[in-house]
């Protein structure tokens, strides 16, 4: 878990501006990573002050919502077995 996290840390464009990253990696990873809408949108309301990525912040809050419950409903099933494990 550690690498993955390690990863996606260095796959998020914080200290770093998105251009970096090439062009067809760029799409495949700002279509996975749904850190990148809030980093750049932070980015541009600090920097530009403005907020134009409402399609991305969108599209990254469904997803989020649909992790939360996906992860919810695997905790609520598995709930009664943590003792077991404890």
């Amino acid at each position: 878990m550690g690498i993955i996290l390690n990863i996606w840390m260095y796959l998020t464009p914080i200290m770093y501006p998105p251009s970096l990253i090439p062009g067809r990696l760029r799409s495949i990873v700002f279509s996975i990573n749904p850190m990148v809408a809030f980093v750049d949108a932070y980015r541009n309301l600090i920097l530009v002050g403005r907020f134009d990525q409402w399609d991305e912040f969108a599209r990254t809050t469904i997803f989020s919502i649909f992790v939360f419950t996906l992860g919810f409903s695997l905790y609520r099933r598995l709930q009664p077995a943590f003792a077991d494990v404890l």
